[in-house]
């Protein structure tokens, strides 16, 4: 059975991913993704596009944050059940550790690339702005 932790953490992920792309579509409702000229009758475009970035921004760290937690508390979690039940391998143990904490790691940076992927097509939208 799957600890609440970490359907906890898939939650998150995934709102992170809902966010960011309903960020992208707000941004891309005013102007087609891949135009590179603003809106000529919307001076709040700048704005919009600093703004939504800036937040990208934010998500992206705290989702760095949140998967390092997780991975640390898995970690945690993991040495401690293989320190209480001795008739496990310790290589087996080992494994078993390293396969967990890469799986939530990834999940996570996945994610946090997809934030900054989004915030890095915000960044060149607003050069194009000057």
């Amino acid at each position: 059975m799957e600890p609440l932790s970490l359907k906890v953490y898939l939650l998150f992920l995934l709102v992170v991913c809902i966010f960011t792309t309903l960020r992208l579509v707000g941004v891309w409702a005013i102007v087609a993704p891949f135009r590179r000229r603003p809106p000529a009758g919307n001076p709040a475009y700048g704005g919009v596009l600093r703004a939504v970035a800036a937040s990208l921004q934010h998500w992206s760290s705290l989702t760095h944050i949140v998967s390092g937690i997780f991975a640390c508390t898995t970690v945690y979690r993991i040495c401690d059940r293989v320190l209480a039940d001795e008739r496990t391998n310790v290589i087996l143990g080992i494994n078993f550790l390293i396969r967990q904490s890469s799986a939530a790691l990834t999940m996570g940076l996945q994610v946090a690339l997809y934030a900054f992927l989004a915030r890095w097509h915000l960044d060149k939208r607003i050069e194009n702005l000057d």
